[in-house]
């Protein structure tokens, strides 16, 4: 940009209004400002406007969204939030008559930021709501690691468990598809989301299966082993009784599923699903989980929740 302005010079003016103690505050322009001064040049062309603050965010958000050619996800999602939220406090001090409906202030204000930036409010909604993805994930998306329509999803998730996906993410080298995104999603909205189900949604759709690798007893131990191992974090070791009770819990969980399940169940997500379904009440000793009815009730169980769904 120097290069250009020290031989066009400043094509297009900036973006001033008064100071109320005198002077200028540039409201948009601030990059040929500073190519301006570093092409040696003392002064600029500038058009004055009278701008509240919310009016003076507004000009800026829409100057800058709209001339620059490169602009990241995450910076027209912040830009676009500025935007509206400037355009909502005009309009409340614009309204005198205090019968305004909050709805329809909202959804004028989307309306004007959709036409002013070309996009429509559907389009204007979506970008707005990544700014609710974590800075991992949104550092993810602005790489092109993930997707825009599936980071949209992933921003509806608890920040925890945004977390645990960016952390899967980057030690898949993975990204997740629409449908898991969307999964996800409503997982958490159901409050059973968790690191190893997400884990288990990551690698679902990979060509690499490692239950396709297990052919016998000793085959599962090794699985089950490795599965610890890679899932246990940085903390503490735990008591070794517990230790070896989830070894041999996931042993029997795991050849079940290899051995006795169809085998468009054997997979890592088929783990999770059982581990979650798990659950045990401690006022009701008679009460049946679907993976106490054993082969081949859990199968059959799955099959019949399914349907109801």
């Amino acid at each position: 940009m120097v290069s250009s302005v020290r031989g066009k010079g400043v094509t297009q003016p900036a973006i001033v209004r008064p100071r109320e103690d005198g002077g200028y505050e540039i409201v948009s322009g601030h990059r040929r400002q500073k190519a301006s001064e570093l092409a040696g040049f003392t002064d600029m062309p500038c058009i004055v406007r009278n701008l509240t603050d919310e009016q003076a965010i507004t000009q800026m958000v829409e100057d800058n969204t709209n001339q620059r050619e490169n602009i990241l996800p995450s910076e027209r999602a912040k830009a676009l939030k500025m935007q509206l939220e400037a355009i909502k406090h005009q309009g409340a001090r614009e309204d005198t008559s205090g019968q305004l409906d909050p709805k329809d202030a909202g959804r004028r204000s989307n309306e004007i930021v959709a036409e002013r930036n070309k996009m429509t409010v559907k389009q204007v909604q979506r970008y707005i709501k990544l700014n609710d993805l974590v800075p991992d994930l949104q550092k993810m998306m602005d790489a092109g690691q993930i997707k825009f329509t599936p980071a949209v999803e992933l921003a509806y998730i608890k920040p925890k468990n945004q977390r645990y996906i960016a952390v899967a993410i980057e030690s898949q080298q993975s990204a997740p598809s629409l449908s898991q995104a969307q999964r996800m999603r409503e997982l958490d909205q159901k409050g059973v989301l968790n690191g190893d189900v997400i884990d288990g949604i990551m690698m679902e759709d990979m060509h690499y299966n490692p239950m396709a690798y297990i052919k016998t007893e000793s085959d599962v131990l090794k699985f089950v082993n490795a599965l610890i191992v890679n899932t246990k974090g940085d903390g503490k070791e735990g008591d070794e009784f517990w230790t070896k009770a989830e070894t041999l819990l996931y042993c029997a969980l795991v050849a079940y599923i290899v051995f006795e399940g169809p085998e468009e169940e054997r997979n890592m997500n088929t783990l999770v699903e059982m581990i979650n379904s798990m659950e045990v009440r401690e006022d009701d000793e008679s009460f049946k989980n679907a993976v106490d009815y054993g082969p081949p009730g859990w199968f059959l169980y799955q099959q019949q929740n399914y349907a109801a769904c």
